[in-house]
């Protein structure tokens, strides 16, 4: 149900897929067996989940299937913008100064690697390890620095760093509050910040989205049409999709 939601919200979620795939495959022995009696349930709700996905795709002649093969097979890797995306996750949610986030991620690989000789903490580690990458594949196969390709990656570092705070806290209290402090401070300091600058516009792709704009627009456009037929073509996000403004003239107009 959750990959299926996931999928609906942007459909370079379906890159979840393999990382499920994978984290099941490491963790089988801990999860529930993978028999029929478990696979096919999951499998007829996440179909259920996806059912409007694939109808919207059979109706508009499976255009984003077509765009991700293209996309796919004309691009290549992008290791310069993952890279920038990490920096920018480091400074957002543990340290906001850019020329230290590569002496932060390095402490955290530090970190890291410390822990995956610990047998008892070595499956979270590991765990959150896979859910970090797998939040960057979409950067890395795209390019784009955009927000919402990251809807989750953040929570694994986040939770990594609550990982920290309690193994460290019995034997290694000061360092345990002084990482708690930093995490406040840093994202008080945003706050305090970045909000008197209004909604962040990396987050805001389409400020004007919103349905009583729309209806002023599709208002308009039958104003000027003055009950003339008309076709409406727009460039949007996605491109060439105009699934939106479709739903707003069937329902709206």
């Amino acid at each position: 149900l959750g990959l299926g939601l996931s999928i609906q919200f942007h459909y370079v979620y379906i890159l979840l897929i393999p990382i499920l795939i994978l984290l099941l495959f490491i963790f089988k022995k801990s999860v529930f067996p993978l028999n029929f009696k478990h696979v096919i349930p999951s499998v007829l709700i996440l179909m259920l989940a996806l059912s409007t996905y694939i109808l919207s795709e059979i109706k508009f002649n499976f255009r984003i299937t077509s765009a991700l093969l293209n996309s796919g097979t004309s691009s290549g890797l992008h290791p310069k913008e993952t890279l920038f995306v990490i920096n920018r996750l480091i400074h957002d949610n543990i340290f906001a100064n850019y020329s230290l986030t590569p002496i932060v991620i390095l402490i955290t690989l530090s970190f890291i690697a410390y822990f995956l000789f610990q047998k008892k903490a070595k499956p979270k580690i590991v765990f959150l390890f896979i859910w970090f990458l797998g939040g960057l594949a979409p950067y890395l196969l795209s390019g784009s620095p955009s927000y919402y390709y990251s809807a989750g990656i953040a929570v694994s570092l986040i939770i990594f760093s609550a990982f920290l705070i309690n193994h460290f806290w019995k034997k290694k209290r000061i360092f345990s509050i002084f990482l708690f402090a930093l995490l406040i401070f840093n994202n008080l300091n945003q706050i305090f910040n970045l909000n008197k600058f209004g909604p962040n516009k990396d987050f805001i792709i389409q400020p004007g989205m919103l349905v009583s704009d729309e209806k002023r627009v599709v208002d308009y456009i039958y104003q000027t049409a003055n009950s003339e037929q008309f076709a409406v073509g727009a460039l949007t996000i996605p491109l060439s999709i105009n699934t939106t403004w479709s739903y707003l003239l069937e329902w709206y107009g």
